[in-house]
């Protein structure tokens, strides 16, 4: 994918004290990234403000490296999706534990054509919830025991049946379903392989969680990512037991209310079983 770049261009100042002046908010919006040797890649920004934004990549960068960023946003007061393109400079690049790769901090230091005013537009819209959301009476919102997923954010990657890869970011789980934000739409009933990473308490390492995901079920956005619900079973080794642990570790009232974490598996049939491309040959790692 190469981003078409549009003008004209405004220049703005930053001091550096100024960095984190306006609130960020957190956000899956995708970005279409070109960086100095030239390549582009389409990466997710996890937070934005009206001066910068967070994204993930698989590599990482020098501070101070300029990226041209092209950011794709839902814009409700025209009712279709806009791209606002920046220029920005990389002021963090922080290993990301939980999810294997490199947080991006990235400064604007130039809006193109009318990208500060989108920007400010999306920033407006995701605040707006969270100021309705103090209104809200604590006794009133929903319990705990309601519950039937967990709130697990982490970037998960699928070997497509066709082949190639997709990189995802999960939005709820359970041990047997999983809602995950993408940047493509899959074929409802299709299948293919998943890896998520699994973090343990007291464990020194990131365990790599394999398993088999239907597609149960898409709808699109208006952020621009394929909300895409899967059936997850046939894992792999311990991977269920695994993924249950840090479950029931990060969210203990939720799994004490609940029994979603004693539900069966999906029973794998032959179609399902068979040979799909391997996570190592794709050289995801």
């Amino acid at each position: 994918m190469r981003p078409r770049w549009t003008r004209p261009r405004r220049k703005i100042e930053h001091q550096v004290e100024d960095r984190r002046q306006h609130p960020r908010f957190r956000c899956k919006l995708r970005t279409g990234v070109l960086f100095p040797d030239g390549h582009t890649e389409l990466l997710w920004a996890e937070d934005i403000s009206c001066s910068g934004l967070s994204i993930h990549a698989d590599k990482p960068q020098r501070v101070g490296v300029r990226l041209r960023v092209l950011v794709f946003m839902f814009n409700h007061r025209r009712g279709k999706e806009v791209q606002a393109e920046v220029t920005t400079r990389v002021v963090s690049c922080v290993l990301d534990t939980s999810t294997t790769d490199f947080r991006l901090a990235l400064q604007v230091e130039e809006f193109v054509g009318e990208a500060e005013s989108l920007f400010q537009a999306q920033v407006d819209q995701l605040s707006a919830p969270l100021m309705t959301e103090t209104q809200v009476r604590y006794d009133e919102r929903p319990s705990v025991a309601h519950a039937m997923s967990f709130p697990l954010h982490r970037r998960v990657k699928l070997a497509l049946a066709g082949g190639g890869n997709l990189v995802g970011w999960t939005e709820d789980v359970t041990p047997t379903k999983m809602r995950v934000a993408l940047s493509e739409k899959l074929e409802k009933n299709s299948v293919h392989g998943l890896d998520i990473p699994v973090v343990l308490a007291g464990e020194p390492e990131i365990f790599s969680v394999h398993a088999k995901a239907r597609v149960n079920g898409v709808v699109f956005r208006p952020m621009g990512a394929f909300a895409t619900h899967f059936s997850v079973f046939d894992y792999q080794a311990e991977g269920l037991t695994l993924l249950r642990k840090e479950l029931r570790e990060r969210f203990p009232e939720i799994a004490e209310e609940t029994m979603v974490l004693t539900d069966t598996p999906e029973p794998s049939t032959e179609e399902d079983t068979e040979a799909l491309p391997s996570l190592d040959d794709l050289g995801l790692y």
